[in-house]
């Protein structure tokens, strides 16, 4: 009987530092997720800051390919042909016009990787649509990666159309412009149900 009890009492004594650790995890997992969702959240309202500044420096919060996105749209403005830009998605074809447009070739062959966002800012290629008082909310962390949605500013009631997304590099959370291209995908595709534009017609018209 003896040997029965102190049986038990090791089983019981084993699930109970079993359930300790496994609760220890769960509160650590549960630690590391609210602080990923707290610089998420800085990391957002710094970008909103930055846009709404039109600051060049504001590319060091971008994931590298993102920051990589208009070098690439430089070279196609520079030497791309008709053939090569009527390939390309109607938003990026929309952006290298408009890189063809406001500037000479001169000048945009001149420009580098922080020129060329602080252009596009202040031109609202992108981000004309953040303003310094929004706010991150419905913050979702998996992995590598996390979004959330905007709160115009910050109101519960004003959430914003798209989401914002992150990724992970190198231990730090950047900016993935997909958020702000989405958003440009979708406006484009409401003006064309809208106007009954063809997508190369309703790009001239927007030109």
């Amino acid at each position: 009987m003896r040997r029965l009890l102190l049986g038990v009492v090791g089983i019981v004594s084993g699930l109970l530092l079993l359930g300790s650790i496994r609760g220890s995890s769960f509160v650590q997992r549960g630690d590391a997720q609210l602080a990923d969702e707290l610089v998420i959240t800085r990391l957002a309202a710094h970008w909103c800051e930055a846009v709404a500044a039109h600051d060049a420096g504001s590319i060091d919060l971008l994931s590298k390919r993102s920051q990589s996105y208009y070098p690439s749209l430089q070279r196609l403005a520079l030497l791309a042909d008709a053939d090569e830009l009527v390939g390309l998605d109607p938003i990026d074809q929309l952006q290298v016009m408009f890189l063809r447009l406001m500037l000479k070739p001169e000048e945009l062959k001149a420009m580098d990787a922080r020129e060329l966002l602080a252009f596009a800012l202040s031109h609202g290629l992108i981000g004309q649509d953040l303003r310094r008082s929004d706010v991150l909310r419905e913050v979702v962390v998996r992995s590598d990666s996390a979004e959330g949605r905007l709160y115009k500013f910050g109101h519960e009631d004003q959430p914003d159309r798209g989401l914002q997304y992150f990724v992970k590099e190198d231990g730090d959370w950047r900016i993935d412009l997909r958020g702000e291209l989405s958003r440009l995908r979708g406006d484009f595709g409401a003006f064309l149900g809208r106007s009954g534009l063809s997508p190369s017609e309703a790009a001239f018209f927007i030109l």
